[in-house]
């Protein structure tokens, strides 16, 4: 199988779970600090999804900050989009693995 045809189902399965979590209320929309458009995500899910590699005490390190007054919730300090950071965790714990 060629490497385009993986991408494409990498960024699907991305898109997808994305999607499935937003519905859940695992990823909500945000705003940053300087008033921008930014989502955050809950720590649970994050390490669920980073099959652990990433949680509260690290997530830091891998370009997530905590939201202030949201305990439990943290958001990318990029404006990635939802998938984009989904797909960024999934392919952290398939390299771990």
């Amino acid at each position: 199988m060629s490497t385009i045809v993986w991408i494409s189902r990498d960024a699907e399965i991305a898109a997808m779970t994305a999607k499935h979590l937003r519905a859940e209320g695992h990823i909500k929309p945000d705003r940053t600090n300087a008033g921008g458009q930014a989502w955050r995500y809950s720590v649970t899910e994050v390490s669920h999804l980073s099959e652990g590699l990433v949680h509260a005490g690290n997530c830091h390190k891998f370009g997530f900050e905590a939201v202030p007054g949201q305990q439990g919730w943290v958001r990318m300090s990029s404006s990635a989009s939802p998938a984009t950071v989904v797909s960024r965790l999934l392919n952290m714990a398939r390299a771990a693995a």
